[in-house]
């Protein structure tokens, strides 16, 4: 979901919850996380400005995260900053999906060469990772339900 206001997002939302999306982030965003609500560092300028959405993360004091690009793409020139419509399709991509490749796939060919080739052991590992994802949020909607049945049955009493 998608949704604006003129409230700040650290007005709005928990600090561990967000996750601010930059270029410059030396941390590699790995998978999409439910939880997290992910930021995304833009501005509007001719000039390419490096560090300042990075800047702003540390200011706030909030964790960062870039895409993997240099891990998938065979990056042809310049800096890794896309579009705002690229970031939304790649996120929602990534969301519903969990495949980089496919996430991936809606940046300009402009800006690369290509896939590069992926190994066995990276996609074992991307699989581990949905598997993990499944799997917790198996556990909480079980115990969500344990704990909705224990209400019940206090109720009833």
């Amino acid at each position: 979901m998608i949704t604006t206001t003129e409230k700040s997002h650290v007005d709005l939302f928990p600090n561990d919850q967000l996750v601010y999306l930059t270029a410059d982030s030396p941390n590699v965003l790995k998978t999409f996380q439910n939880d997290k609500i992910y930021i995304i560092g833009a501005f509007v300028d001719k000039s390419q400005k490096t560090g300042v959405s990075l800047g702003n993360a540390k200011r706030l004091q909030l964790a960062t995260a870039r895409l993997p690009l240099d891990k998938f793409l065979k990056w042809n020139c310049g800096g890794k900053n896309l579009t705002l419509n690229n970031m939304i399709e790649i996120l929602m991509t990534l969301k519903d999906t969990g495949d980089w490749k496919k996430a991936l796939s809606s940046v300009p060919t402009r800006k690369h060469d290509g896939f590069r080739e992926s190994h066995k052991s990276e996609q074992l590992l991307s699989k581990n990772a949905k598997i993990y994802e499944l799997l917790k949020r198996k556990a909480t909607n079980a115990q969500k339900e344990t704990q909705t049945q224990s209400a019940q049955k206090e109720s009833k009493n």
